[in-house]
């Protein structure tokens, strides 16, 4: 996964892995302790929007500065509740375009960048292709988490 083209596709399949799932989930189910479908969306969506954010900066030759990040945790209980007031139709349109977003700024990241590392919020160094299988992996995992609870 080492092309813009194919760090996209990677994307869109983990996207396809978790669409299907989030179609035959009831949104009012518990997932996770305090969590429903509504939740878990919310948090996928706000890491989205912080890849976005790094691979933008990235772009631009900048670090990418996230004030206060508060650690994995933080950030997580953070991006949810920036998302509380939307109703579960608004989230899952935010999850949609928040992804459509992260694949714009992949799509117009310089080549260039691609071997280069940028530091990551939660003090970790890696490439482009780094971020995007540590985002990939993540929304599979919550797609194969989810789908064994409904099966």
């Amino acid at each position: 996964m080492d092309t813009i083209p194919q760090m996209i596709a990677a994307l869109e399949a983990s996207r396809q892995a978790m669409q299907p799932v989030v179609d035959a989930c009831d949104p009012q189910r518990e997932i996770y302790p305090g969590w429903t479908m509504k939740e878990v969306l919310a948090h996928i969506a706000g890491w989205d929007e912080i890849t976005k954010d790094l691979i933008l900066a990235h772009g631009r030759g900048e670090p990418y500065h996230y004030p206060d990040f508060p650690g994995i945790d933080g950030y997580n209980a953070r991006s949810v509740a920036a998302r509380q007031s939307l109703t579960y139709a608004q989230t899952v349109s935010d999850w949609q375009t928040e992804r459509s977003a992260l694949t714009a700024a992949l799509h117009n990241l310089p080549p260039e960048k691609l071997p280069t590392q940028m530091p990551f919020p939660w003090k970790m160094v890696g490439l482009t292709e780094d971020l995007i299988g540590i985002m990939v992996h993540h929304e599979r995992e919550h797609a194969d988490e989810i789908r064994g609870l409904l099966t």
